[in-house]
């Protein structure tokens, strides 16, 4: 998540794949010509320049991400990490098997993707969503954006309560999200497109919540980050960054759902599979930076992005490199996608680098049995309310 380059300058052309991209522009910033904002304009064009030099040393390895291959797949025994927390039936939780008994397909599918996570950092997950439920949630997603927009333009003060920044950017934002989105919540619905979509998600043994867990701290594996990711035309690509730097246990699993078919001309994010943990290449690029190494690196490094339909996800360990690419300014179209991570309470939480990016209210209040619980019930969260600071 780095806002560093999210207003950078045009991208240059490159070869691959990924050469159609280009064609950003920067939007206007601010009219000031005072020093401050010239040195804060300065940055942003040397972050574009970075980036674009980034673009073309990962192209010629660059290619699509496709799902794990099965053939991939090995016995799992006891599971990744053996028997978790939560876990102690593996029908209850469905965090890593705990018998001798033959896994079912669901289970191996489980298996392959904990596997691929933990070699590669990231994997794709066809269909965690239901298309109808995530064209729904983009609709109440844009709905929620229109209702913070004008909270703030009443009160600019609301700005971080809504948009994690004082000041929303116009090309790439996030918004809070509550967990029953507003006009559901007012007309006293039960449920809504929020609430669906985190039952097909993260429900009672729903596979990504599964996964979740079994790579973070089973049922207690804390909700860390909620929000709606917007980029728009014009959204310059970002550097290669992590969003966590490395610690020997992986503290934060996050999953970016495509509310939308993100197309190649939208700005798809791209990994950079295998540089979650302190291997050489992953030390080259955090200590070469002013000696070549991280250049070198780049040069050589694999890199997939991501091609998403409507409801599918790509779920990735945040040590992990990775960078949003361009949306074209003639091309491209808004890309929406729901954002959920969680942390692992065992990993050294000073070290994390990344603050919660969830309404405060909400902040270390629910772990995933917890959510699991209130989607069961009738009236999900009408206790956990909008998440909004009190006034």
């Amino acid at each position: 998540m780095l806002f560093l380059a999210t207003m950078a300058a045009t991208a240059l052309p490159m070869a691959g794949p990924m050469a159609r991209t280009s064609c950003v522009r920067s939007p206007p910033i601010m009219c000031s010509t005072s020093a401050s904002n010239l040195l804060y304009l300065d940055a942003m064009g040397a972050s574009g320049r970075r980036a674009d030099v980034e673009a073309e040393l990962l192209a010629p390895n660059t290619q699509e991400m496709t799902e794990p291959n099965p053939k991939r797949a090995r016995s799992s025994g006891g599971g990744f990490g053996g028997r978790q927390k939560g876990g102690s039936a593996r029908g209850a939780a469905g965090f890593g098997s705990t018998s001798s008994r033959a896994e079912t397909t669901e289970e191996k599918l489980e298996t392959l993707r904990a596997q691929t996570l933990t070699e590669d950092g990231v994997v794709l997950i066809k269909g965690g969503l239901e298309r109808e439920t995530a064209l729904a949630l983009r609709e109440a997603v844009i709905d929620e954006i229109k209702r913070a927009r004008e909270a703030v333009r009443l009160d600019p003060a609301a700005s971080p309560s809504r948009f994690h920044v004082p000041v929303e950017q116009p090309t790439r934002a996030f918004t809070l999200l509550p967990f029953r989105d507003e006009a559901s919540a007012a007309a006293g619905h039960a449920n809504g497109p929020i609430i669906q979509a985190m039952r097909e998600l993260l429900g009672r043994d729903a596979a990504v919540g599964n996964l979740f867990g079994r790579m973070c701290d089973g049922s207690d594996s804390q909700l860390h980050d909620f929000y709606a990711l917007r980029t728009e035309p014009g959204s310059a690509r970002q550097q290669v960054h992590f969003d966590t730097p490395f610690q020997k246990t992986p503290p934060l699993f996050a999953a970016f759902i495509a509310l939308q078919d993100v197309t190649i001309e939208m700005g798809p994010t791209v990994f950079l599979p295998k540089t979650h943990t302190r291997t050489a290449a992953r030390k080259a690029f955090d200590g070469g930076i002013y000696d070549g190494r991280r250049d070198a690196m780049l040069a050589k490094a694999r890199s997939n992005y991501a091609l998403l339909s409507a409801g599918d996800l790509v779920m990735f360990d945040m040590r992990t490199l990775h960078a949003g690419t361009a949306n074209q300014l003639e091309k491209g179209s808004t890309r929406y996608f729901l954002c959920v991570t969680f942390r692992n309470l065992k990993a050294n939480d000073v070290e994390l680098g990344h603050i919660p990016c969830i309404r405060a209210g909400y902040v270390e209040k629910f772990n995933l049995g917890e959510i699991r619980d209130e989607l069961d019930c009738e009236m999900p969260f009408s206790a956990a309310g909008d998440g909004l600071p009190s006034l």
